[in-house]
């Protein structure tokens, strides 16, 4: 499936983004709740708002989720300000996203031989597992993440064009989530990472939207169980086009 129609709305992007003073304050709080719903934050749009603009607290939710809301918030901004000099992605930026994410929510985790830091950017070093499947072996993690960037990095290099370089990204994104290279924060880290390679690519930074993430997840699954990563990028692609429109919707209304 070609999606030619994502071209055209990057470009619509970029020029209103030019000749607008739109600003993407709500934007980015809205990427947070987003994204770190994902991870099994409670707060709301509204909530998350409320605490990143104003401060303001919600004591009948749990601590830790409104942390994660402001410390993810935090690794947002380190991405857009830190891609924007178009580094090639390395394992330290990853383990930099990582530890600023669980800076405050995170902490000492118990490993199987040895204990880590997941507020430090460690990587695990434990079996993780669930009903269905199990993840790769902690030891194996470090290898896996070098080859990831060594691999994206060429990809990239030699890539040209908004449908290609999103594909690159999309992939990124799943090869994270199956890695799981972090005890705790895989999910944000995960899509802070695609976002710094899509700021490096010249993409617009996007997310998933939370209201679709059941049927995200289960996509996923069956890319991995069947092989098959085409459904996958047709709903990634569905995704960034329905972003691309409501935020040029936005700023034609400026």
């Amino acid at each position: 499936m070609k999606f030619d129609k994502i071209e055209d709305l990057v470009k619509t992007y970029k020029e209103l983004l030019l000749k607008t003073d739109y600003d993407k304050e709500y934007t980015y709080y809205e990427h947070v709740y987003n994204v770190t719903a994902f991870e099994g934050s409670l707060l709301s749009e509204s909530e998350v708002v409320d605490l990143l603009k104003y401060g303001e607290k919600f004591p009948q939710k749990p601590l830790k989720h409104a942390l994660l809301v402001q410390d993810t918030y935090k690794a947002l901004l380190y991405v857009l300000q830190t891609a924007k000099k178009r580094k090639p992605l390395t394992p330290e930026i990853i383990r930099q996203i990582g530890a600023l994410i669980m800076a405050n929510s995170g902490g000492v985790c118990n490993g199987d031989l040895e204990n880590y830091d997941s507020s430090k950017g460690e990587f695990r070093k434990g079996v993780v597992k669930n009903a269905s499947r199990l993840f790769p072996d902690y030891k194996r993690i470090p290898v896996m993440i070098e080859q990831l960037c060594e691999n994206l990095n060429k990809k990239v290099k030699r890539s040209e064009g908004v449908e290609e370089r999103s594909l690159i990204t999309y992939d990124l994104l799943f090869d994270l989530m199956n890695i799981y290279p972090f005890g705790e924060g895989n999910m944000c880290a995960a899509f802070l990472i695609y976002n710094y390679v899509q700021i490096w690519c010249d993409l617009p930074v996007s997310f998933i939207y939370k209201v679709d993430s059941v049927r995200f997840q289960t996509i996923c699954d069956q890319a991995r169980n069947r092989g098959n990563v085409h459904p996958y990028h047709v709903f990634c692609f569905k995704q960034y086009i329905k972003y691309l429109e409501e935020e040029i919707a936005e700023m034609q209304n400026k």
